[in-house]
């Protein structure tokens, strides 16, 4: 006769818990873009170098009256990098990009300013740290890092994304953000 394992209830319970989560996280996101409050913005760096970083921030500026929701976000490289969260640097330099509405036609704008390619950050604070796993030289094989990060971001507050290529190579870098605001 096949005995269970005690523990396999609960993890089932787990996963079921973090399916359920995930399906109304994404209905919700549905449910936002529908309504023009769901923005996305996507940059590739084709070709950064060897201990130089691609960034992006989100910023909701003060004075706002919303709230930003970041729901996903996706950073890619095709080599080894590290990836960093900082909570409120202040930025030096930079160019700014426009966030795009997630539904076809929309006229809808964003709160959000994003900054890309800053000079340079100073303060804030680190809120998490991650590595893209992906060997370096002819060894190389890329990786991406994607999750529900959930930051939400009231106003006059930001969110610094940064990644830094490890590789001995120059490297092709993404980052795609996506949010809602409410």
């Amino acid at each position: 006769m096949f005995r269970s394992d005690p523990n396999t209830a609960e993890i089932n319970a787990k996963i079921t818990k973090a399916d359920t989560d995930h399906t109304i996280a994404y209905t919700q996101y549905q449910i936002k873009a529908s309504e023009d409050k769901a923005f996305f913005v996507s940059k590739l760096w084709p070709s950064i170098s060897s201990g130089a970083t691609a960034d992006l921030t989100i910023i909701n500026p003060a004075g706002s009256g919303k709230t930003i929701h970041i729901m996903t976000t996706k950073m890619s490289t095709t080599d080894q990098a590290w990836i960093r969260y900082v909570i409120d640097p202040t930025l030096q330099g930079g160019t700014q990009i426009q966030p795009v509405p997630f539904r076809v036609g929309s006229t809808a704008t964003s709160v959000a300013q994003v900054i890309i390619d800053v000079t340079s950050y100073s303060g804030g604070t680190v809120a998490g740290e991650e590595v893209i796993p992906g060997g370096s030289g002819n060894k190389a094989v890329g990786g991406m890092d994607e999750g529900l990060v959930a930051f939400v971001i009231p106003p006059g507050h930001s969110v610094l994304f940064e990644v830094v290529n490890k590789s001995s190579n120059a490297n092709q870098i993404s980052i795609r953000v996506d949010w809602w605001e409410e």
